[in-house]
């Protein structure tokens, strides 16, 4: 019998453990299927039947229960297509009207934050009612957002924007006052870290920035770099730049679980890339861990990474923390690390010991990953600095790239290494555990042995990037988690790795960074009725090319046009992502911004210019009525 209790069951609802799916064949289907409570596509069910359904029954949850009868028994039936995905059975969610929304925030730096701030700052102003004090909640601007995507520099503004009053606050203000906007934000963002950072510097990169003040991108450059140097690593470096532009509210303390009421039941995607190299990476087939710095010779007194998995795996999985926001401390994520299927059952860390410019090496692996359980298991108990880091580890590719990763291994305390943010897998505690065990390396130095090797494999250790290296929109693990409409700030140019060159591409391609660093992209979408020749990319350059765009004035420095428009397309199957095909997705794009680049070797006082501009373009009256600005404002209904 078919028993669904109080439940009414559509998509993306769990139910209970056990139920009776109707086929097209006469009769039911006796089969265990369990429904997946965490599922990211509507509809998703884990099922381990031997014969394969064609349509589900669905209750309407619009539907009145009649009288009588069973309690749970459905009042209003409609048949959805199943797909099989691996494992899964997926619900065809194009039939049943529902819309999952989500908003990406695109990784560079300074450069996104400059960008993002400016365009919310001015939308909010925009839609504020004249004599009322503009607000972000009372704005509702971000109100149809149920999903949240964050890579890199997109991360250093959102989080700011979800865990502090300060920074929220600081928009507020800018939205408050147009006309000061860039200034508001130069004093409130910029100046209070770049103090900070002059004032942690030593060493050779602070006497550098000390002789080139004359020249303010190399100077104030040397001066972060300095900063970086001092602080031994990434992850230290994002707590104080965390820390000192949202004035304390973020501390070294402060975990996922502690957002602000304003986002309160939404998620939050924390993008990023697991480093996964294996012997067959060509070239970029290990990630190493210096303790000596005698030498800048490979293998010298090493202990040297690798992940025991597939041979035709990319050398990053696409990954994420899945935040729920507003739900405590306790809250589990509300979707997997990775796709289910991005790597086998069986991969798992493999840590070696060499001795000896490799003469002898002592081989160790960690038990099977597995979901990453403890990357999502109270996933709010995590330290929002680190996660944040992970995310935005721009450097931490030199730990693959040979000769790169060679000398700067050397720099500072292990400083290459460091660049990269590490977790330990098996740990309920995984950048605790991590930092335990390499912290001791990195400053100490003592000698390789054995057993050092065989703790790190023990906890899993695994090395976390910048999501750059694999999606630098944020779109990828949107659509990966259900979200079907998307609005996204972003680049032409980081909108392209998602869709193929040709009909031939396979689910990945790699490409170096100059002649070192991998990068991954991964097709993830495509268009229907593309039969002429054109390749999807050629048809985005198309499309992209007819939307409105807002103009800066000539003499505005440091800003370039914001082009606006839509795009209908269909996903392409994707295992790195967990993405099925056929899923008709939505694409409302804000492209461009500013000329700026993420921050080295940038004068920092002209993101506060660039600001300035971006707001007093879209908010001066004669943008009022334009298209584009039409078109942006309807991505943010209030």
């Amino acid at each position: 019998s078919s028993h669904f209790g109080a439940s009414k069951f559509k998509s993306g609802t769990a139910l209970a453990p056990s139920v009776c799916i109707r086929t097209s064949a006469s009769g039911t289907m006796g089969a265990n299927i369990s429904f997946c409570a965490q599922s990211p596509h509507p509809g998703l069910l884990h099922w381990d039947a031997c014969c394969r359904p064609a349509v589900v029954a669905a209750v309407d949850e619009s539907a009145e229960r009649a009288g009588g009868g069973d309690a749970g028994a459905p009042q209003s039936v409609k048949e959805e297509k199943l797909e099989i995905v691996g494992q899964n059975l997926v619900v065809n969610s194009r039939e049943t009207g529902e819309i999952k929304t989500a908003l990406t925030f695109q990784g560079g730096g300074f450069a996104s934050v400059a960008v993002q701030a400016a365009v919310l700052a001015s939308l909010i102003a925009t839609s504020t009612s004249e004599g009322a004090e503009p607000s972000l909640e009372g704005s509702r601007l971000l109100d149809k957002f149920q999903t949240l995507s964050s890579v890199s520099g997109g991360g250093w503004f959102l989080s700011s924007l979800l865990y502090s009053d300060y920074f929220v606050t600081l928009v507020q203000k800018m939205s408050a006052s147009p006309d000061s906007a860039g200034e508001i934000f130069s004093a409130g963002y910029m100046q209070p870290w770049f103090e900070k950072a002059e004032q942690t510097s030593s060493g050779s990169m602070k006497v550098l920035a000390d002789i080139f003040t004359g020249i303010p991108a190399l100077s104030q450059s040397l001066f972060w770099g300095g900063e970086i140097m001092k602080l031994d690593s990434w992850e230290a470096f994002i707590q104080e730049l965390l820390q000192y532009t949202t004035n304390g509210d973020i501390k070294a303390e402060t975990t996922l679980g502690q957002s602000l009421p304003w986002a309160a039941g939404k998620t939050w995607l924390v993008c990023h890339s697991l480093i996964s190299p294996v012997q067959s990476n060509m070239g970029n087939d290990r990630a190493l861990l210096y303790l000596t710095n005698e030498t800048v010779l490979p293998d010298a007194e090493a202990y040297i990474y690798r992940m025991s998995a597939s041979a035709g795996q990319p050398v990053y999985i696409p990954a994420k923390f899945s935040v729920p926001l507003g739900a405590g401390p306790e809250a589990s994520a509300s979707s997997s690390y990775i796709a289910a299927d991005a790597l086998p059952g069986s991969a798992r860390s493999q840590w070696t010991a060499s001795f000896g410019f490799g003469a002898r090496k002592d081989r160790h692996e960690s038990p099977a990953y597995g979901q990453f359980d403890n990357f999502t298991k109270q996933v709010n108990k995590l330290e929002l600095h680190k996660v944040v880091a992970a995310s935005s580890a721009a450097a931490a590719g030199v730990v693959l790239a040979g000769g790169l990763r060679d000398i700067t291994a050397k720099v500072g305390k292990d400083l290459g290494c460091r660049l990269a943010v590490w977790a330990a897998e098996a740990s309920s505690e995984p950048f605790a555990t991590a930092d335990a065990l390499l912290d001791p390396l990195a400053f100490e130095h003592p000698s390789v042995t054995k057993d050092t090797a065989r703790q790190l494999a023990d906890a899993g250790v695994v090395p976390l990037a910048d999501g750059y290296y694999t999606d630098n929109s944020g779109i990828g693990q949107a659509v990966a988690a259900g979200a079907t409409e998307v609005t996204s700030f972003t680049s032409l140019d980081s909108l392209l790795r998602l869709f193929g060159r040709s009909s031939k591409d396979g689910t990945y391609s790699e490409i170096k960074l100059g002649t070192q660093i991998p990068q991954v992209s991964f097709p993830i979408f495509d268009f229907e009725g593309l039969d002429d020749g054109t390749s999807a990319q050629d048809h985005v350059k198309a499309l992209t090319d007819k939307f409105p765009t807002i103009d800066p004035d000539r003499k505005m420095k440091y800003v370039e046009s914001i082009t606006v428009g839509t795009i209908q397309c269909i996903t392409r199957a994707n295992p790195w992502f967990g993405i099925p095909s056929g899923i008709r997705v939505t694409l409302h794009l804000v492209l461009g911004g500013t000329t700026l680049g993420v921050g080295a070797f940038e004068n920092l006082d002209h993101y506060a210019v660039c600001v300035q501009n971006i707001v007093s373009l879209i908010t001066q009256p004669e943008q009022a009525n334009s298209p584009a600005l039409e078109a942006l404002r309807g991505f943010f209904p209030v």
